[in-house]
């Protein structure tokens, strides 16, 4: 409305303009809220990109302290490190490009990207330098191998240097501690020791001995006796297998008869069987060297004459008495002597023939008839 003073505006022009500034205010608020809302938005993601950095950050410190036991677990925590890394720089570019009110938390999300970035390249150098400690402490083992191939080597060589010397000197070649001692006695006392196989040798607790047990000073004396008293005198200490002590076993005597070449009778095949002077011509009686007629007389009495016939020889065994000839552990042992004869009972005349002088009561000196 136009007036004197100008132009004024109606009440319904200044509600209308009111109303539209309102309108445009509550416009503008309402953008102004809307961009807040997507700032808040972006500040958020923003925010939760911030804490994936950080959390990958932490992860990428993680992974290198592990990689100091292990380059290949460390190798991996930093990969991971930098995909988290990239996926917080693509979140803080997507921020600055929606608000501009997120450029703060976007430049701190970028700040916290690049330490991420910057942990995760310290862990790759980490990492790197881990792989070239291994490196160098692989080379150094390899060395440390060497040497100790080189040194076993030596060892080799020392010990069958050692093993030659000990042949040549006849030093002991036992091993271990028994060894050791041997030959350092060796060298203090200059005797040589030799290996003792104990499998030969009996043990003084007690032992089984497959051969014979031989005591020569016993037999310089002759005598074995015990120094008990009473019944345990007989305990000589000396045992057959059952443990039985040999002072303690039963005595058997033995007794031997020893015949003596006499010539003094007829034993076919026996003693004197080669002199035809007693050996009988038809195997079964005597010829007499008086010149009679090979016939020895059954029966002769001077007087009412006599009968002929052909006797067979008489073999007579002569025993003397036993007498003690050796009184040893087991028991004693007996010995006789024996002649044989050939004085009949029937005939002395005929029939003695044992150099004696047949007066028919036979007396001669292998018995008496």
């Amino acid at each position: 409305v136009t007036t004197e003073s100008g132009p004024v505006k109606t009440v319904a022009r200044t509600i209308a303009d009111n109303e539209a500034a309102i309108d445009a205010s509550r416009t503008e608020l309402d953008q102004k809220v809307t961009d807040a809302a997507t700032s808040a938005t972006a500040s958020q993601t923003a925010r939760t990109a911030s804490e994936v950095a950080e959390a990958a950050s932490e992860l990428a410190q993680l992974g290198a302290e592990a990689a100091e036991a292990m380059a290949l677990t460390s190798e991996t925590n930093a990969d991971t490190a930098k995909a988290a890394s990239e996926i917080a720089r693509d979140a803080a570019s997507t921020s600055a490009g929606q608000a501009a009110t997120s450029q703060s938390a976007s430049a701190v999300s970028e700040n916290n990207s690049a330490a991420s970035a910057l942990a995760a390249a310290t862990s790759e150098t980490n990492t790197a330098t881990r792989a070239d400690i291994a490196t160098t402490k692989a080379s150094e083992a390899s060395v440390s191998a060497d040497a100790a191939a080189f040194s076993a080597s030596a060892a080799n060589t020392s010990a069958a240097e050692a093993s030659g010397a000990a042949a040549s000197l006849n030093l002991p070649t036992a091993s271990g501690q028994a060894g050791q001692y041997l030959r350092q006695k060796q060298d203090e006392t200059g005797l040589e020791y030799a290996e003792v196989d104990l499998a030969s040798r009996v043990a003084k607790s007690g032992d089984t001995m497959t051969g014979d047990l031989t005591l020569p000073n016993l037999v310089a004396t002759g005598t074995l006796q015990s120094g008990a008293d009473g019944d345990n005198a007989r305990s000589t200490g000396f045992k057959i297998a059952d443990g039985t002590d040999i002072g303690e076993l039963n005595r058997v005597s033995q007794y031997y008869d020893d015949r003596i070449d006499n010539c003094a009778g007829y034993i076919p095949g026996g003693n004197c069987s080669g002199d035809l002077r007693w050996t009988p011509p038809n195997g079964d009686w005597w010829t007499w060297g008086l010149g009679f007629s090979p016939a020895n007389p059954n029966g002769y009495d001077f007087a009412g004459g006599q009968t002929i016939g052909y006797q067979t020889v008489p073999v007579d065994f002569v025993y003397a008495p036993y007498s003690l000839a050796a009184d040893e552990i087991g028991g004693g042992e007996y010995r006789r002597d024996v002649n044989n004869c050939n004085c009949g009972t029937f005939n002395c005349y005929s029939n003695c023939n044992c150099n004696c002088a047949c007066a028919c009561a036979c007396a001669c000196n292998c018995a008496d008839r």
